[in-house]
């Protein structure tokens, strides 16, 4: 192993001591120069104090003890390791290397010494969503270039790699807005500026040019450039790097993000002339600088198309004086042209509509009410008020289903077609009516940022025993006492807000990532645990309910096969939302007159305290029975397995419709709201989910056979679509799903020798 530069290491301890403190010891403050803790543990506390000024800066000091040493030290001794092993955990957290041999994401003489991976490993998760949120980049998007190795960490800045001949080389780090600078510096390397490229460039159908980092992030996450097959997307590092552009395939169609500005059109032009060949402009509409600045005001891919097609599009043709001396010009076009031609058309689709029996009671007036003072759709407001108020009755109130005990938690997501679904605004009216009913709830019981189940576990936990060993006259003892070392959460029901619900499903696709198995337990019974070694808390009698937010196209992306079938997408009821109106003033939600119908809940939540079992009367168990015979008709594929919980979502919308008119016996006129409101989720699943078959190889197989007129054989969709990658029996099974689900059906052939099988998408 490198030996460590202590002389280094100490310099950045005095200078740095704040961010190391607040970085490690979380439960500390700030108080006259020093880091208060009340031990090394890191309790809070004011008996231990870390110099965070001067040329004390970095030592510490226990007065009830008199330990005093290090930061380095301390950190050791709070994490029960070596110094050493601190050493590497402030290196990782900084992006930095203190050995002998030079700094690791510093400069350094030799290109074989640099180590990108410290950049990227210092990259957290906090960082990515910090990002996205910074950038309005999606949150798949984030995961998957640190995944790619493409973004880092260095000194709290956000680092670019500079690659050379397939090795990284230096970084590109970016100070502030208008400063950037590279570590090690280009020159000490000997070499110059690289561009950074995404995708390969050899294979590429279409190619992307952009001068900006920035812009060439933003144009990947909202259109997905960047899992799409045959796209590459190139950034120069600034205006003036247009020679760097490598050599592009003829076949491929190059586009250039122009900025609105001098340097942009001369960099469209650089580009032009550096190519020898045309070339397509596309700039933002008026208004906008940049394609980051346009998509950071909410442009979207369907926007990014539109804005083309509406003759955006220019060609850059050079033109070559008989001198052999001139710049390019330019040559305008028309025609439409097409980001994502495997986008969905949502004309061709039937949005889900919702009926009028679904608006019951003294819910159903809250959102007719509230529905002309908001763009929101009212089946968004009427799904997330239900979530909200089930969540606040509690796990008192049960009906029993067979076997299983049901509450009124509920989970749903809200799927927008875009960003300006007002999905968003339909939680914060739903979220200012549950304020007017529980303040205290609203404030302490509404949460967001689950990222992994032992989180979600702590959020609801139970009080949590210790065993310590007994003492006398300074002896153990051999016995031990228990202590109640943390007291747990008194109040169990917890509303669990996900604005970007895209983030959820990143997290959750991370190996041993325990989220979805604990979201299933917690919509099964609220009895929580999970087998992790070192954490102790479980919960019991747990009432969680969940919102998540997401837009169509995140969706797609985000939810993986296994989540269709392990039970996961059935214990949601999906929910279709669009604008439903434009109101360029906005609404004021005090003027819906709800006073009577919010005093109305409170009294309904306070009565629900007394209530335990819930059943129906006679004439709801015989619409029940005719119900019941109707949701039974199986439905197969994705979709079936999606609303294969309609049962028992029906059964918890109805105990809340139930509740909410004080009544402890479900009636007919609560199924049926229940049913209406369920139905809308069911066609809801069915739009989203309709074409979706749940295996990868039959839809990368449809994908194929919908670009083709005529189908494609057998043996082309072996080559075409896999590469001759693919098993015959795993060939054999996508394409039977295909049959079965009615996607696809095949044809014989007769050739000369062997028949062809040949296969056509369904329309």
């Amino acid at each position: 192993m490198e030996r460590i530069d202590w002389d280094q290491l100490s310099e950045f301890e005095q200078n740095r001591a704040e961010d190391i403190c607040r970085h490690f010891l979380t439960n500390g403050k700030k108080v006259s120069g020093e880091w208060k803790l009340g031990d090394f543990t890191g309790a809070s506390g004011d008996s231990l104090g870390v110099q965070l000024e001067g040329k004390r800066a970095g030592l510490w000091h226990d007065r009830a003890t008199g330990a005093g040493g290090r930061l380095r030290k301390l950190l050791a001794q709070n994490r029960g390791i070596s110094d050493e092993a601190a050493v590497e955990d402030i290196e990782r957290a900084f992006g930095l290397s203190f050995r002998k041999n030079g700094y690791r994401g510093q400069t350094n003489s030799t290109r074989d010494a640099f180590n990108w991976s410290s950049f990227v490993e210092a990259t957290t998760d906090q960082d990515l969503i910090n990002l996205g949120t910074w950038r309005e980049l999606t949150p798949a998007f984030c995961v998957w270039i640190k995944d790619q190795l493409l973004i880092g960490r260095y000194n709290g800045m956000w680092a670019f790699p500079v690659m050379l001949e397939g090795q990284v080389v230096a970084a590109h780090v970016r100070r502030d807005k208008h400063q950037w600078f590279f570590v090690p510096k280009l020159g000490e390397l000997g070499i110059k500026n690289q561009p950074l490229v995404i995708g390969g460039l050899g294979d590429s159908g279409r190619v992307f040019i952009s001068e900006s980092t920035w812009d060439t992030f933003s144009t990947a996450s909202v259109t997905s450039a960047y899992e799409t097959e045959g796209v590459c997307l190139i950034c120069t590092r600034g205006a003036n790097n247009a020679v760097l552009i490598p050599e592009i395939p003829d076949r491929a169609e190059v586009f250039v993000l122009v900025q609105r500005d001098e340097a942009g059109e001369k960099f469209l032009q650089a580009a032009a002339a550096r190519l020898g060949r045309p070339v397509k402009a596309i700039r933002p509409p008026e208004g906008y600088k940049d394609v980051n600045e346009w998509i950071l005001a909410g442009a979207t891919a369907n926007d990014f198309s539109k804005a083309i097609d509406e003759s955006l599009l220019v060609l850059v043709v050079p033109q070559v004086a008989p001198n052999n001396i001139g710049l390019p010009g330019e040559i305008e076009i028309s025609g439409n042209y097409s980001f994502n031609s495997s986008a969905p058309n949502l004309e061709k689709r039937n949005f889900p509509q919702l009926q009028g029996a679904a608006f019951h009671g003294i819910i159903g007036r809250i959102v007719r009410s509230i529905e002309p003072f908001t763009e929101a759709h009212p089946a968004a407001l009427l799904i997330q008020l239900m979530v909200g108020i089930g969540n606040m009755l509690g796990r008192n109130p049960f009906f029993i289903a067979g076997n299983q005990e049901h509450r009124t938690n509920l989970f749903t997501s809200i799927v927008g077609r875009s960003s300006k679904a007002r999905k968003g605004t339909s939680f914060g009216c739903v979220r200012w009516v549950l304020r007017k009913v529980g303040e205290d709830w609203e404030q302490k019981r509404i949460v967001s940022g689950m990222s992994s189940g032992e989180g979600l576990i702590w959020q609801v936990r139970d009080p949590i025993e210790k065993h310590v060993a007994r003492k006398e006259k300074g002896r153990f003892t051999g016995e031990y006492d228990t202590i109640i070392d943390d007291h747990g959460i008194d109040d169990k029901r917890l509303l669990v807000a996900e604005t970007e619900f895209a983030q959820t499903f990143a997290v959750m696709g991370r190996e041993r990532n325990t989220l979805s198995p604990v979201i299933r337990q917690a919509w099964d019974s609220g009895n929580l645990r999970t087998m992790v070694k070192n954490f102790p808390a479980v919960a019991t009698g747990a009432h969680i309910s969940i919102i998540g937010h997401i837009t169509e196209q995140e969706l797609k992306r985000s939810m993986h096969e296994c989540d269709f079938f392990n039970g996961f997408a059935n214990r949601f009821l999906w929910c279709c939302a669009c604008r439903s109106k434009l109101l360029p003033e906005g609404g004021d939600l005090s003027s819906a007159g709800l006073e009577q119908e919010i005093a109305g809940l409170l009294e309904v939540v306070r009565w629900s305290e007394t209530i335990r079992e819930m059943k129906r009367d006679e004439e709801a168990r015989e619409y029940w029975a005719t119900l019941y015979q109707k949701l039974a008709e199986e439905t197969t594929g994705v979709v079936g397995e999606v609303i294969a919980r309609a049962e028992a979502q029906i059964v918890r919308l109805s105990m809340i419709f139930a509740l909410a008119d004080r009544s402890q016996v479900i009636r007919r006129d609560h199924l049926e709201a229940a049913y209406a409101l369920s139905s809308y989720c069911e066609d809801s699943a069915r739009y989203l989910f309709g074409d979706r078959i749940g295996d990868s190889n039959s839809e990368k197989i449809l994908e194929a056979l919908r670009a083709t007129e005529n189908g494609l054989t057998r043996s082309e969709i072996n080559n075409r679509v896999f590469q001759r990658n693919i098993q015959g029996k795993t060939l054999d099974d996508a394409l039977d799903l295909l049959k079965h689900g009615g996607f696809a059906e095949s044809i014989t052939e007769r050739t000369d020798g062997r028949n062809a099988e040949r296969w056509v998408a369904k329309s």
